[in-house]
């Protein structure tokens, strides 16, 4: 288990921060040209490309770092290295459309999300009601704060992926946002 590290003040408290799953550098990469191709078709303006492709298992307003990354520590120790899937594309229906990939949801991604969620929740406030454990849609963004028309030039660009595609998860960790920066990541034990 390898843990990376940013310089931040232990006892700082964060506005808006997600813990997130990320892909080895195979997946990452498939993601990557995903996003380039959307890119050259027509969202080169996509403020979240300095996010690395990932999955969000929960989103806080404010944590308490230090104790969060204990636990997030302990948690990557039993989570086994996986092999997922995202088996379908999806949109978020709101004024502002989220294009994604879905991840098939297994028992044992879901277990960890709601074992994330409770465990973080003793040490932040203020969580997210689309990633709450029962309401929580395992994705990975493709284009968000999308109009309805851009959400039909997406479409035929983003139906060309090949799925179901298969991804192997390497990575928790929290990034702050917006700015986006990386708080830490560990390695998921396999």
């Amino acid at each position: 288990m390898e843990a990376h590290y940013n310089t931040i003040d232990p006892v700082k408290q964060i506005m808006a921060f997600a813990v997130n799953l990320y892909f080895n550098q195979s997946t990452q990469s498939q993601i990557t040209g995903f996003w380039e191709q959307l890119d050259l078709g027509i969202f080169a303006d996509q403020k979240y490309r300095s996010f690395r492709p990932h999955v969000s298992l929960c989103i806080f307003e404010s944590i308490n770092c230090a104790d969060c990354e204990c636990l997030i520590n302990q948690i990557s120790t039993h989570f086994p290295l996986q092999t997922l899937k995202f088996d379908h594309l999806g949109v978020f229906n709101r004024e502002e459309k989220v294009l994604f990939l879905a991840l098939t949801p297994t028992s044992q991604l879901i277990t960890l999300q709601k074992e994330v969620y409770q465990k973080l929740s003793e040490h932040a406030q203020q969580p997210w009601d689309l990633y709450k454990p029962d309401t929580w849609v395992p994705h990975c963004t493709l284009v968000n704060d999308l109009s309805q028309q851009d959400l039909i030039k997406a479409l035929p660009i983003a139906l060309k992926i090949p799925l179901p595609l298969e991804i192997n998860i390497s990575q928790i960790g929290i990034i702050e946002f917006d700015p986006i920066i990386s708080i830490f990541q560990v390695d998921i034990s396999s």
